[in-house]
């Protein structure tokens, strides 16, 4: 009797911990929802469970995309007895018009992904006054305008057309105002005139103090 006891709790047991790793679920979604024509984002969709037997069908982003590159990982965490495993996939992706386009849902083995609306702006002016310059950078603040503690966004990208030799960006300081980097830097490319430049995008939380 002992036993058989040991033996249904040990499979309680077992059962406790291969449960989580089986429960599946898909999710979608994009580093960026809004690009520049010539610009790129990234796709990512990740698969809480088992392993899948097979890649996700890329073909219906043919119709308004190209896949510049694909990227799979897989990550297995166990907290307090509880295991759980994903499977990712990120996918660099070219839009190929400007206006409204939606990613579509996308097959992985027997479920399905949520469609994606992202929105694509024509690209800036090429500028006339003479070539572009290898390194340059950008920013700007949103919005113009705000009271004391009022959060602003603060967004700074340097392009680069040539390879920067050990490239480093230090954070802003002022003395009346508190600041806070938010999340990490985003790296994409992007058309300007006839370069094509590697961007760096961080971003910033300023509280204006007084």
């Amino acid at each position: 009797m002992k036993r058989w006891v040991c033996i249904l709790l040990l499979g309680l047991v077992q059962g406790l911990w291969a449960y989580p790793a089986l429960a599946q679920g898909v999710n979608a979604f994009v580093d960026r929802d809004t690009v520049a024509e010539g610009e790129t984002l990234r796709l990512v969709i990740e698969v809480s469970g088992r392993d899948p037997s097979s890649d996700p069908d890329w073909s219906p982003l043919s119709q308004d995309f190209q896949v510049l590159g694909t990227a799979k990982s897989n990550q297995v965490n166990i907290t307090n007895g509880t295991m759980e495993a994903k499977t990712r996939w990120t996918v660099t992706l070219a839009p190929q018009k400007t206006g409204s386009l939606t990613i579509p849902a996308l097959t992985v083995g027997d479920q399905q992904t949520q469609a994606i609306v992202i929105k694509v702006t024509e690209a800036g002016t090429a500028s006339t006054t003479g070539a572009t310059p290898d390194i340059f950078i950008e920013s700007e603040v949103k919005p113009d305008t705000a009271y004391v503690q009022q959060q602003l966004t603060y967004v700074l990208r340097i392009y680069y057309a040539v390879t920067p030799h050990g490239p480093q960006l230090s954070d802003p300081k002022a003395a009346d105002a508190l600041i806070e980097r938010l999340g990490d830097d985003r790296q994409y490319t992007t058309q300007r005139g006839d370069r094509r430049y590697g961007v760096i995008e961080r971003q910033y939380a300023i509280f204006p103090q007084s």
